[in-house]
């Protein structure tokens, strides 16, 4: 469960680093300030403050974070659903076990292989092995013979629905759905502007509008790959302040997702003893013991409530009153959890994933 984590964990490691350059080149009235200071005492500094005004509208800059943006959000959902392959086949016993649809989709890329290889050339497979491969994986040997590709591989841009199917063919299947029906998506529209109306009726529908800020970073990429000038580019601030903050919490949905169907593959991960809350408050704390496991700000806990599988990510931890950063797991101590979504008393504790 950890080895999902990491990979989000990765992913907005790079994010937060295009989000600072973007901050940091965005901030004109520090670079005018800057020419004001040295325009008569320095000119080659003066010089250089203009070089970075310039900036914000370099055609450079802007293909480069596109490119760099896209290619953070694409490598994501390689490395995690590669795990999750790595979860689901150490969880299953037979081949049959595996989905339908996964076998389903192994099973032509396979044949592609055999019958088209030149079109797996740079992907350096050796045809004995894959052979051989394929062979131990019809006998149930399901260590470390599965070739990812097989199963990951998708035409063209990974566009939202693209991602779906993907996980689909590993066996979470309605992932759209399960996304949309995530408190945090919802929440997310809700904070920037849209009424519970609104929203429902959109849910409803499961329109891809949800969905507006990857299909636009999509299209600049593709505007960006074949012209070096996007006549339709969209601002710097447009992608720091809408892109960025939707692509970052999509990928905490699909992350949330993934965990839920990993734990259904594996109960016997359980960290807790599935006991209920000692008291839960305004719906968002809940007061626990931790058992003696190390507990951090930034963690995610999985519960059950109402016989569905729920994941939230703790973003506060209170011991006797006071903000702590972490309990250790050399202690077992009453505290207090705030956590991103909704909780009841009733809800039963399952286990803790842990950012560090």
């Amino acid at each position: 469960m950890k080895r999902l984590l990491i990979e989000y964990q990765v992913f907005l490691s790079r994010v937060e680093e295009i989000r600072n350059f973007l901050t940091q080149i965005t901030k004109n009235s520090h670079v005018e300030r800057i020419q004001d200071v040295f325009k008569d005492e320095d000119k080659e500094i003066a010089e250089y403050a203009i070089f970075l005004k310039a900036l914000t509208s370099s055609k450079l800059v802007y293909n480069a974070i596109i490119i760099s943006l896209y290619g953070c959000f694409e490598n994501y959902f390689d490395k995690l659903l590669s795990v999750y392959i790595e979860i689901l086949t150490e969880n299953k016993k037979t081949y049959d076990d595996l989905p339908k649809k996964f076998k389903d989709k192994y099973r032509a890329k396979f044949g592609d292989f055999l019958t088209n290889p030149q079109r797996f050339s740079g992907l350096e497979l050796d045809l004995t092995n894959e052979i051989t491969n394929y062979h131990k994986l019809l006998q149930s040997d399901l260590s470390g013979t599965v070739n990812k590709y097989f199963v990951l591989s998708h035409s063209g841009n990974l566009r939202v629905n693209e991602i779906f199917s993907l996980m689909r063919d590993l066996g979470i299947d309605n992932a759209k759905d399960l996304v949309l029906d995530l408190p945090i998506f919802k929440s997310y529209y809700i904070k920037n502007g849209m009424d519970d109306i609104e929203y429902n009726a959109k849910r409803a529908r499961k329109t891809d509008e949800f969905f507006y800020p990857i299909e636009c970073l999509i299209e600049q990429r593709n505007s960006v790959a074949h012209s070096w000038n996007v006549d339709d580019r969209i601002t710097l601030r447009e992608i720091n302040d809408v892109i960025v903050p939707f692509i970052i919490m999509f990928c905490d949905c699909v992350y949330r997702v993934c965990v839920l169907d990993a734990f259904s593959l594996n109960l016997n991960c359980e960290t807790f003893k599935n006991e209920e809350p000692l008291k839960v408050f305004r719906n968002h704390i809940v007061c626990m013991n931790n058992q003696n496991h190390k507990i951090s700000r930034g963690d995610y806990i999985l519960y059950s409530s109402d016989d569905n599988m729920k994941i939230a990510r703790i973003e506060k931890i209170q011991k006797e009153g006071k903000d702590i950063l972490f309990v250790s797991d050399e202690q077992s101590d009453d505290i207090g959890l705030q956590l991103d979504t909704t909780i009841k008393q009733s809800d039963k504790l399952k286990m803790v994933i842990n950012s560090i």
